[in-house]
């Protein structure tokens, strides 16, 4: 059964990040991948999530969300409920008011950087998580074409698209939304085995599983490696699979 499927790309990914879950999912699903507006402001977000929907004529949408994307599902699922009929959250814990606190102090400090300071850093962390992936075991099945595929789309974006602006944006958005207080279980019981939970080993968010589990009670869980936060990009065959798994599992929609 056909659906629509909502990709929420990452931290400083676009829609353009997804191309291979628009190609993959699109083939039996109506897949409608986003740009973030260049705001820190939740509402505005989710405002334009919700049109986005009501364009392409969705009532409802599963929505896919890595990193900054997951939150955002969360954050959406909270101020639509009815409009979500599935989640999978790809390394997005819950919110975290500390971690919002660091970000809007290390905000301050970019703010006065020149743009090629914050570029050369960002690379750099990115660059060390690619270089990571190779010949390591820790990942499992990242084979040396899609490294590739992936060191490139990096490439591309530090050198044509990522502005600091966009940066400086995302980043107020990400701080933003971990000031959002988690869901409770009562707010996604109509979603009691609808959602899919991907992430690392080792990762800071797999210390939250414990508590993820108990509000989104019957998630499905799955380790997708270690040491990296982009399994949507490095590991699409393995993240597909289990995509599918969770929409064939899903009950038929109403007319």
């Amino acid at each position: 059964m056909s659906r629509t499927l909502l990709l929420l790309p990452g931290l400083l990914g676009d829609a353009g990040s997804l191309w291979q879950q628009v190609e993959d999912l699109g083939r039996d699903h109506q897949v409608i991948a986003v740009d973030y507006l260049d705001t820190p402001g939740l509402q505005p977000q989710l405002d334009a999530l919700a049109r986005t929907l009501d364009e392409r004529g969705a009532r409802r949408a599963v929505l896919i969300g890595q990193t900054l994307g997951g939150y955002l599902a969360q954050a959406f699922a909270r101020a639509w409920p009815d409009r979500v009929e599935a989640l999978v959250l790809v390394h997005s814990g819950l919110p975290d008011p500390s971690l919002g606190k660091r970000i809007r102090r290390d905000l301050r400090v970019a703010r006065l950087l020149p743009w090629p300071a914050i570029r050369w850093y960002l690379h750099n962390a990115l660059s060390k998580m690619i270089a990571g992936l190779e010949g390591s075991g820790d990942v499992g099945d990242v084979d040396a074409a899609q490294e590739k595929i992936v060191a490139e789309h990096f490439r591309q974006r530090f050198a044509e698209r990522l502005t600091k602006p966009m940066v400086l944006a995302r980043y107020g958005l990400m701080a933003n939304l971990h000031d959002s207080p988690p869901l409770t279980s009562a707010e996604v019981s109509h979603l009691q085995g609808r959602v899919l939970i991907l992430g690392s080993e080792g990762n800071v968010f797999a210390r939250q599983l414990p508590r993820m589990r108990e509000i989104f009670s019957g998630a499905a869980v799955h380790s997708m490696g270690r040491r990296h936060n982009i399994s949507l990009l490095i590991k699409p065959v393995e993240s597909h699979r289990l995509i599918r798994e969770l929409l064939a599992g899903l009950p038929p929609q109403d007319p």
